[in-house]
């Protein structure tokens, strides 16, 4: 039992271990929810996609015949009500903590000058028993570094200061890829990147660099779950991500090398054996890419820098729209081209599922699902190889 749970619902090790299997008891559950609707407080993000997960491990693993679906239910959750009707916005906060009305709301001037008066108000209602009047006891009271929630809005930071902000419509970009007579490797961004990108890798975005840089240095430490084209599952290390502009080499004893176009996933939330239909929770970015293979290598297929991902990512719902094409040429002909369909979503959402069935997912970690067999994209006697890859 994890020490931070124990902490907060008194459940020790000892109370739990002598008590059934959540599988030797799921038939009562079942019949104690019968057919009734659910509904519970948070439970929207928590407690049914848990129990819809637990019950269909049960199913996979345990008890195939067990027959229940909760999609069919209706589901009430209380903290959405709560949430829409009491909105936790700068306004609502000057009316709780001041009282009256905030005028002029989203003006700058305005907004600064409220802001004083809310920590002033704050201050005084709960006191120093309670909140300290110390601008580093502050600080640290409201840093939410270690959250889940700090890397989901980190990662909705960068798109901002991007100009993105999960776009639908999608600008012009190209990733280069050349391979040299020596085994060299190179990957960039042929498309200019843009001033608001720059200002993020150097740190000068005011009020957004210090967490849109960390999720940048954050996701190079994520792994890769992969869902081939053939339907098996593996997986690949972060020593195989790229996403700098920088040379790399391949192994001398590589031959060939081969590429699968595919769609990268960014995991917002942790998960283990995640039901298809409860995946489209699990993550809220994506962005085309490519993997690479080494090709009658005597070992492996794998090798460092193989998984090319743009740094870009975009919402979802960019793959709903069909005129956003992914194509890809090699040595300016055009060797794969993707446009999305109405079921895409549905097939990443098999991809999470099936990939979190053999790998446990961590926030910021990415599921990838390609969309061709790999081919050949270049031999080493081929000498140089071009392959350009636009998203637009």
């Amino acid at each position: 039992m994890n020490p931070a749970a124990e902490a907060v619902n008194g459940i020790s090790d000892a109370d739990v271990r002598d008590e059934k299997k959540f599988y030797e008891i799921a038939d009562e559950v079942i019949d104690w929810l019968g057919d009734s609707d659910l509904a519970g407080y948070n439970s929207a993000k928590f407690d049914l996609p848990m129990l819809a997960e637990e019950l269909e491990r049960v199913r996979k693993y345990k008890r195939p015949e067990l027959d229940i679906d909760l999609h069919s239910r209706k589901m009430v959750d209380v903290q959405v009500i709560f949430h829409k009707m009491e909105p936790r916005n700068l306004k609502a906060a000057y009316r709780f903590y001041v009282g009256g009305d905030f005028e002029n709301a989203h003006a700058a001037e305005a907004d600064t000058l409220a802001t004083v008066e809310v920590l002033k108000g704050q201050l005084d209602k709960y006191g120093e028993e309670q909140i300290h009047n110390d601008v580093e006891w502050l600080a640290n009271f409201t840093e939410m570094q270690n959250s889940a929630q700090c890397r989901q809005g980190a990662l909705h930071q960068l798109r901002q200061a991007q100009g993105q902000d999960l776009p639908r419509g999608l600008p012009e970009g190209t990733i280069l890829f050349c391979l040299d007579r020596a085994g060299g490797f190179r990957a960039g961004h042929q498309a200019p990147v843009r001033k608001a990108e720059r200002a993020v890798r150097r740190g000068e975005t005011p009020g957004r660099t210090f967490r849109a840089r960390r999720e940048i240095q954050h996701s190079k430490t994520m792994n890769l779950s992969i869902y081939g084209f053939d339907g098996n599952t593996g997986c690949r290390p972060d020593t195989t991500l790229e996403f700098e502009d920088r040379d790399f080499y391949i192994p001398e004893s590589v031959d060939r090398i081969d590429f699968a176009p595919a769609i990268f996933i960014r995991m917002t939330r942790a998960g283990k054996c995640i039901s298809p239909a409860f995946a489209e929770r699990y993550y809220e970015a994506v962005c085309p890419g490519l993997l690479l293979y080494a090709s009658g290598h005597p070992s492996a297929a794998l090798f460092d820098h193989s998984s090319i991902v743009p740094r870009t990512f975009y919402s979802k719902h960019t793959l709903e729209e069909e005129s956003n094409v992914f194509e890809l040429k090699a040595d300016g002909c055009g060797i794969f081209r993707f446009s999305p369909s109405a079921d895409i979503l549905q097939t990443l959402d098999t991809a999470i599922a099936r990939c979190s069935e053999i790998m446990s997912q961590r926030t910021g970690d990415l599921v990838v699902l390609e969309l061709q067999k790999p081919s050949v994209l270049c031999t080493r006697d081929q000498g140089t190889c071009e392959i350009e890859g636009s998203w637009c």
